[in-house]
């Protein structure tokens, strides 16, 4: 792809994208649980660290808007989109990931870092499964950031009825028009003290990986979803312990 026919695209998608994505949640039932909580928690800590599913990506430019963002995207050509579209809303983005050296994600993190360390009221979204995978594994670079930056960490799923599922390892998805919608968050969750352990780095990690995967079960449900047809794509011996309620924050 050349540079102009980038620009151009940078111009366009954006601008199709928020247009679409307001045809959908202008037609939908839109429902919003314990999203104040990302408001609360900014004001009383100055910050936070939000994590969600890669499977949420094309949704997130849009449904996240109002929250004065940042976040992360990976390098090449469908990053620079992805980063077009979430500028276009708003967002602060970094660039890195998995797609390219080890040298540059292990740039990226003190950037991060030491952006949400110098800047007051900072909130990273972030999808905690990476740009690879595998789906429904967080990844430890989100703790991190929260660890070193003392922020708590809130767990976020945006859920739809109707959807086209894209091809890949994440089984991302476009939500159609006419839609039953849910955006529901839980937390906060505060990262040990003692996390430069690894040991309690792992141990916080699964906790928090078994939040979110509960938030994914609670969200299908609420749209009238099958729960046990996705809890089958959840990692080996997961079991619900919220009993289909979202715990109170």
């Amino acid at each position: 792809v050349t540079d102009a026919v980038r620009v151009v695209l940078g111009w366009v998608v954006p601008g199709l994208y928020n247009a679409y994505m307001w045809f959908v949640f202008r037609t939908s039932r839109v429902a919003y649980e314990n999203t104040d909580l990302l408001w609360l928690l900014r004001e009383r800590y100055g910050g936070l660290v939000g994590i969600m599913w890669h499977q949420d990506v094309f949704t997130v430019a849009w449904c996240f808007r109002q929250y004065e963002g940042h976040t992360l995207a990976s390098p090449g050509e469908l990053g620079d989109l992805i980063t077009a579209m979430l500028e276009r809303n708003g967002f602060v983005v970094f660039r890195g990931g998995s797609t390219r050296s080890r040298r540059r994600r292990r740039q990226v993190l003190p950037d991060m870092i030491a952006h949400m360390q110098s800047v007051a009221g900072v909130a990273y979204g972030i999808t905690c499964d990476g740009s690879k995978g595998p789906a429904y594994r967080v990844k430890a670079g989100s703790i991190l950031i929260a660890h070193a930056c003392s922020k708590p960490m809130i767990v976020a799923r945006t859920w739809c009825k109707r959807r086209i599922h894209l091809r890949g390892w994440d089984r991302s998805y476009i939500p159609l028009p006419f839609n039953h919608i849910i955006q529901v968050f839980a937390g906060p969750y505060f990262v040990p003290p003692e996390a430069d352990d690894p040991d309690v780095l792992e141990r916080f990690r699964a906790m928090i990986e078994g939040e979110l995967l509960e938030l994914t079960y609670y969200a299908h449900g609420r749209v009238g979803g099958s729960r046990a047809e996705w809890a089958r794509s959840f990692p080996g011996g997961w079991q619900s312990s919220w009993g289909g309620a979202l715990p109170s924050p």
